[in-house]
C-alpha cells in the first residue's frame, strides 16, 4: 500500500486518539465505580470488597478469551479486531448507564472484558506501517496517552458525576466511543495480508505454546505483572482512599483533580524516561526509575494535609505512568516477527494478572481500617519488580530460544 495513502503519522494519531478515549473510559470506571457502588446502599468498606471481587472475577473472565484475539487478527485482519474494542466498550457503557443494581454492574463490567487485545494489535500495526527508525517514537507517543487519559478521566468526569450522576458520565462515554469507532474505520487502512485458510483455534494454541516455551517472553510477562500491581492498586483504590482520608461535599470533583494531576505529571515523566532510555538503555533506566518510584510512593504515608497529599500523589502517579508507557519495550524485544500480532495481543496480560492480585491485596488493607497502608504496599510491589528486573538476565536472557 502506498505510504501516501496510509502515512504513518496519521496511523499514530488515530491509534493515540483511540487509546486516549479507551483509557479515559477505564479511568472513569476506576475512579467512580466504587463511589457508584456506595450509592447502591453499600458501605465504603463493603464497596471495597465488591469492587475487588468484580475486578478480579471479570479479569479472569477476560483472560480466558485473550488467546483468540491475536489469532482472529491474523485470520481476518488487525482493523476489525481493533474496531471491535470500541463497540464492546460501547455495549458495556450503555449497560452501566442503565444500571440500577449491582448485578447489572457485574454484567456490564464482564462485557467490557471482551475488549482486550486491541493495544497489542495497535502496536503490531505500528510495527507493520511505521518506518523502522520511527517505531520507538510511535510506541512512546501511543502508550504515553494511556496513563495520562486514565488520570485525566476522573478530572473531567468528576464534576459530571457530582452534578448529574454516574449514569450521565457513561452516556457521554457512549458518544465518544461511537466517534472513535468511526474514526478507526475511516482513518486506518491496514496493509496486512490476512490468513483466512488458517484455523484461528490452531493459531491461538500456537501462540500459547510459544509464550509458555520461550523463557524471555514469559519472564518479561511475569516481571511486568508484578510491576503493574503497584499502579493498579493505586488506581483501583485511590478514589476510596482519597475520599476516606479527605472527605468532601463534592468527592468526585476532588478525586478527579487529585488523580488528574497525576495524568499531567505522566506527560512529563513518560517522555523523560524515554529520552534517557534511548541514550543509556531501557532496562537500566527503568531500574533507576522504579527505585525512585519506591521512595515516592512512601511520601503519601506521611503527608498531613490535602495539598501535600495531592502533590505526592501526582508525582508518584506521574513516575508510575512514565514507567508504564516505556515498559512495553521489554516485550517487543523478545517476540519473533512471525508471531508478533498473536503475542502482542497479550501485551496487556500483565495488567489483567495484576488486576486479579491487586483487588485482593487492596481489600485486605481496607479490612485493617488503616488505609494509608496502601502506599507502602504499592512501593513493595515495585521493589519486587526491580529485584526481578535486575536478575532477569540470570534466569531469562532476552532471546527467543525456546525451552526443549
Amino acid at each position: 500500500m502506498s505510504p501516501a495513502l496510509n502515512p504513518w503519522r496519521k496511523i499514530v494519531f488515530v491509534f493515540s486518539f483511540a487509546q486516549f478515549i479507551e483509557a479515559m473510559f477505564w479511568g472513569h470506571l476506576i475512579a467512580f465505580l466504587p463511589l457508584f457502588v456506595t450509592q447502591l446502599g453499600i458501605s465504603k468498606v463493603d464497596a471495597a470488597y465488591y469492587v475487588a471481587l468484580i475486578t478480579a472475577g471479570c479479569s479472569i473472565f477476560g483472560i480466558i478469551f485473550l488467546p483468540m484475539w491475536g489469532a482472529l487478527a491474523d485470520k481476518y485482519g488487525r482493523k476489525p479486531l481493533i474496531v471491535r474494542t470500541m463497540f464492546i466498550l460501547l455495549a458495556g457503557s450503555v449497560s452501566m448507564s442503565l444500571a440500577a443494581s449491582l448485578l447489572v454492574i457485574v454484567i456490564a463490567r464482564a462485557i467490557t472484558e471482551f475488549s482486550l487485545g486491541s493495544s497489542g494489535l495497535m502496536m503490531t500495526s505500528l510495527t507493520e506501517n511505521v518506518p523502522s527508525e520511527r517505531i520507538g517514537l510511535s510506541y512512546s507517543i501511543m502508550n504515553s496517552v494511556v496513563p495520562f487519559a486514565v488520570a485525566l478521566g476522573p478530572l473531567l468526569g468528576g464534576p459530571v458525576v457530582d452534578r448529574f450522576g454516574f449514569h450521565w458520565l457513561m452516556m457521554m462515554d457512549c458518544a465518544l466511543l461511537v466517534f472513535t469507532a468511526l474514526l478507526l474505520m475511516v482513518g486506518f487502512r491496514e496493509q496486512y495480508e490476512v490468513q483466512r485458510n488458517s484455523s484461528a483455534l490452531r493459531m491461538a494454541k500456537e501462540s500459547l505454546s510459544v509464550i509458555a516455551g520461550t523463557r524471555a517472553i514469559w519472564s518479561v510477562f511475569f516481571i511486568l505483572s508484578i510491576l503493574f500491581c503497584g499502579p493498579l492498586l493505586a488506581d483501583a483504590f485511590g478514589a476510596i482512599t482519597i475520599n476516606s482520608l479527605f472527605p468532601s461535599l463534592d468527592p468526585a470533583t476532588r478525586i478527579g483533580w487529585i488523580m488528574g494531576l497525576g495524568g499531567f505529571a505522566t506527560m512529563l515523566f513518560g517522555p523523560a524516561i524515554g529520552w534517557f532510555a534511548d541514550r543509556y538503555g531501557l532496562e537500566k533506566v527503568l531500574r533507576i526509575a522504579i527505585l525512585i518510584n519506591i521512595v515516592l510512593w512512601c511520601l503519601p504515608l506521611i503527608t498531613p494535609t490535602l495539598t501535600l497529599f495531592a502533590t505526592s500523589w501526582a508525582i508518584g502517579m506521574g513516575m508510575t505512568g512514565g514507567i508504564f508507557s516505556n515498559s512495553f519495550g521489554l516485550l517487543t524485544k523478545v517476540i519473533p516477527d512471525d508471531m508478533r500480532a498473536r503475542i502482542m495481543s497479550f501485551a496487556y496480560l500483565p495488567i489483567k494478572i495484576a488486576s486479579i492480585i491487586t483487588p485482593i491485596a487492596g481489600a485486605m488493607i481496607f479490612s485493617t481500617q488503616n488505609i494509608r497502608l496502601l502506599f507502602p504496599l504499592v512501593s513493595g510491589f515495585s521493589a519486587v519488580a526491580v529485584i526481578l528486573l535486575s536478575r532477569k538476565s540470570e534466569f531469562a536472557p532476552l532471546a527467543t530460544e525456546t525451552l526443549s
